[in-house]
């Protein structure tokens, strides 16, 4: 029976460990949101194994002999799904399945950004579910098969399982972050192989061995078919496509898998000014789990930072005063470059991916200029922040938001994101010193979403921190494609309104709003179709019409909570129809933003 235990213990250790790889394996070859797919393809296969046993098994009509007799009823059944003698055959499909299932699945040409036009991407859905829901088939023939037959010891064999799936818990995070994730694939297929060893005959032993070669064989050579294959429309990939890119290095963890890589068509300068005509200084760009992109400066000649003074978000740096900056989430360092740039005495930096800075600091320290070096935790930022609420030198002169990554992706739509709810701002009002600026960057994607629900939500932060005249400390300016958004918690002096007009004016941004501003202010360099985002802003910036404005508009853009983190979530139920004609009568947009969820 030892063996037994130690078998079933194993099978739902592999089992585990393959469940919680392919979450990783859906976030870099489709997107993350599919990696909630994993679930339910696993229920499908471990149902489907509880239902062919039912069936096999047959039905029992008889009230006195339904718990008595089903034991009974099974064991005398024999064939493939009932018979105890195959424990050891299952276990040895599982483990061959693991690895065969994965292989094909991968090769699948199975891609969310083609159900736009092409339809036979449902056909493909439906059998890469499918296929990678064998492994749970056959673990979960097992393990039924298991408790029918010896149903006296299901405590021990129950304790087995539960044992087996939480150690497979614990050693999946250490194999991910030790190597890719198909090397944590071919683990699980040994684990279910090395039960088979323990408790098969001649045949199985000698398949067991042999598969178990075969994974050898795959660990020290790695063949190119068993790499995770992204896909071709994800950005890094896109970025590869560029002639002359290149491919460093790729780092893999629990957390995400980042790729180093440079490419002509990284340039990496948020809303810069049309004015602004040097070149940039080199860049290097990483991509995280192949979609987000981000990018390192370098910084070898100094005199080549001069761009920085040209980007929208350098508007907070130029006229608040140089002393304690705060920049949350910098990940490749601009923001940071330009509190260096602008001369601020403190600056702090609170980066929330703890892969990322990893990997900055251990390849790019000399090549950024050393950024990271000091005076940088992970984690979120107002975690940090309430670390040491009142203490001193817990409160800032800036604290900087970026939210401008090189690809704009909407495949976030239900992420959780606590970095940007009310309960956040209110967070970073308290730490402000009493004339500090909050600035928040972002690019200007329309139909116009994040730009209001923003904006409605620093006002309701304001005024639930008792500023309640929060508009006289709000200001905004756009380029081309970014918005930065600057609020206070005291009103905009005469010379700082000043300021961000001579700033605006000089390289062409456009002003959104400061208080006191004109009509014929807006929209005068890049010209508009309509004027709709400034419209807007003063809609959510007038208490009178904030609320008929959020409520009539298209999208849901109210403010969010930590009770409903869903900042990049907009859909509004009651207006599917309109906002369908609205992108194109396209399906993709919906699946893209993560309303459409294959589960």
């Amino acid at each position: 029976m030892k063996r037994l235990y130690l078998s079933v213990f194993l099978v739902s250790c592999s089992v585990l460990v393959f469940e919680i790889s392919l979450t990783r394996i859906f976030s870099i070859t489709l997107w993350y949101h599919f990696a909630f797919m994993v679930i339910s393809i696993a229920m499908l296969g471990i149902g489907s194994a509880g239902t062919v046993l039912a069936i096999r098994a047959g039905h029992i009509h008889d009230p006195d002999k339904q718990k008595s007799g089903l034991d009974q009823h099974v064991k005398n059944r024999s064939g493939l799904f009932c018979s105890a003698s195959n424990i050891p055959l299952y276990s040895l499909i599982t483990g061959i399945s693991i690895l065969l299932c994965y292989t094909a699945s991968n090769h699948m040409p199975f891609d969310p950004a083609r159900f736009s036009w092409e339809r036979l991407q449902l056909i493909y859905l439906f059998f890469y579910c499918l296929i990678l829901s064998i492994p749970f088939f056959f673990s979960g023939i097992l393990i039924a098969t298991v408790f029918t037959f010896h149903s006296d010891k299901s405590m021990s064999v129950y304790s087995a399982d539960l044992t087996g799936a939480g150690t497979g818990s614990l050693i999946v995070i250490i194999l991910l972050n030790l190597a890719s994730p198909e090397y944590a694939v071919i683990t699980a297929s040994s684990l279910c192989l090395a039960a088979a060893l323990f408790l098969g005959k001649r045949k199985v032993v000698s398949a067991a061995v042999f598969f178990l070669l075969v994974n050898l064989f795959a660990v020290l050579y790695h063949p190119d078919f068993i790499s995770v294959k992204m896909s071709p429309y994800k950005s890094l990939s896109v970025y590869l496509k560029y002639p002359g890119a290149e491919h460093l290095k790729t780092y893999n963890s629990s957390y995400s898998r980042i790729d180093i890589f440079k490419s002509p068509g990284i340039r990496y300068a948020p809303g810069l000014s049309l004015k602004y005509l040097e070149p940039l200084p080199d860049q290097t760009g990483f991509a995280t789990d192949g979609q987000r992109i981000d990018v390192m400066t370098g910084v070898q000649d100094r005199s080549g930072l001069q761009f920085l003074t040209f980007l929208p978000a350098s508007l907070a740096f130029e006229i608040s005063r140089k002393e304690r900056a705060l920049i949350l989430d910098p990940k490749g360092g601009l923001h940071v470059l330009m509190a260096e740039h602008y001369g601020f005495e403190d600056i702090r930096k609170v980066e929330s991916d703890p892969s990322f800075l990893k990997v900055a600091l251990r390849e790019f320290s000399n090549y950024s200029g050393g950024i990271y070096t000091s005076d940088t935790s992970t984690g979120y930022g107002r975690n940090f922040l309430s670390m040491s609420p009142g203490s001193v030198g817990s409160h800032y002169n800036l604290i900087d938001i970026p939210m401008t990554e090189v690809a704009v992706s909407g495949t976030f739509g239900i992420s959780e994101d606590y970095r940007y709810t009310v309960n956040a701002f209110r967070q970073y009002l308290v730490s402000l010193e009493d004339d500090g600026i909050i600035s928040t960057s972002l690019y200007i994607v329309p139909p116009y979403r994040t730009e209001f629900r923003l904006l409605a939500t620093i006002m309701t932060a304001c005024e639930q921190t008792g500023i309640y005249d929060a508009a006289s400390g709000i200001a905004a300016i756009r380029s081309w494609d970014v918005m930065t958004i600057l609020t206070k918690k005291s009103s905009f002096t005469e010379d700082e309104i000043r300021s961000i007009k001579n700033f605006s004016i000089n390289r062409n941004f456009d002003l959104v709003y400061y208080p006191g501003i004109r009509a014929d202010e807006t929209n005068r360099y890049i010209k508009t179709a309509s004027n709709d985002l400034v419209h807007g802003f003063s809609s959510i910036l007038d208490p009178a019409s904030r609320s008929s404005f959020i409520k009539d508009y298209i999208f849901d853009i109210s403010p969010v909570f930590d009770r409903n983190p869903f900042f990049h979530y907009f859909l509004k139920a009651e207006n599917i129809h309109v906002i369908y004609k609205t992108m194109g009568r396209k399906l993709l947009y919906f699946l893209n933003e993560g309303y459409l969820l294959p589960v």
